[in-house]
């Protein structure tokens, strides 16, 4: 699998971690390049989070580790610490709920 991270577009996936067990400081991220197919363990228990590219990474977003990680699995999970992640689009028209 070759992915060009300059130009490379991911969507991101944040779990849902429920009830009050909270065992690490941040959120669970898996980043997926877009030409890339969705890991099947990313389920009802992710909840999409929307695009982007290396320039507006969330923190915690290791690019070397990514790579690495992409290029063995195709999807990179890590721990976003702080900051916002990208929001999701906006839905308009029919699709809105």
């Amino acid at each position: 699998m070759r992915v060009v991270f300059r130009s490379c577009t991911f969507h991101l996936f944040r779990f849902r971690l429920g009830g009050a067990f909270r065992p690490v400081e941040g959120e669970v991220c898996c980043a997926v390049p877009n030409d890339v197919a969705v890991p099947a363990f990313v389920d009802e228990n992710w909840t999409f989070e929307g695009a982007f590219d290396v320039r507006s990474a969330p923190d915690g977003f290791d690019l070397p580790l990514a790579h690495a990680a992409i290029r063995k699995t195709g999807f990179h999970v890590f721990l976003a610490r702080s900051g916002p992640v990208p929001s999701r689009p906006a839905r308009t028209g029919a699709a809105a709920v």
